[in-house]
């Protein structure tokens, strides 16, 4: 018959000592270092002065770029719709205004999410909190 294994662990760890961290336990010269906490202190300033920008200096957006702060919508389509899609923009893109494909498929589905909220909403905007989306192909 076989040994049982035997499980080993480290020791113990020494319990530490807490009381040491109240201040009545602390020496005078570490209670001296440390700041009052019932008055405000200034905040310290910087050793050099620091220069004023030029007036060609760069000045980062307020906000965060659209491709940074807008999420990824991966939607699979068959190759002859995404032939034909592409033909719609090429061929239209400068008489609609769109600069970009995203920026025809965004209208798309602005213009495609107005319809619905009108027809079934009151042209409101429809609120499902955090419902989650279904993965995958439905069952049939």
């Amino acid at each position: 018959m076989a040994e049982p294994t035997r499980t080993v662990s480290p020791p113990p760890r020494a319990r530490m000592d807490a009381s040491r961290l109240l201040p009545k336990n602390q020496d005078a010269d570490f209670q001296a270092s440390m700041p009052d906490p019932t008055t405000r202190q200034a905040k310290p300033s910087l050793a050099s002065p620091v220069p004023a920008a030029s007036p060609l200096s760069f000045v980062p957006p307020s906000e965060p770029s659209p491709a940074k702060r807008r999420p990824n919508l991966t939607v699979d389509i068959d190759a002859d719709l995404r032939a034909r899609v592409r033909a719609v923009y090429l061929a239209t893109h400068h008489r609609e205004g769109e600069d970009t494909f995203q920026g025809m498929i965004w209208k798309v589905l602005v213009e495609l999410c107005e319809r619905r909220e009108r027809d079934y909403n009151a042209g409101r905007r429809f609120d499902v909190g955090d419902a989650q989306l279904r993965r995958g192909r439905p069952i049939r």
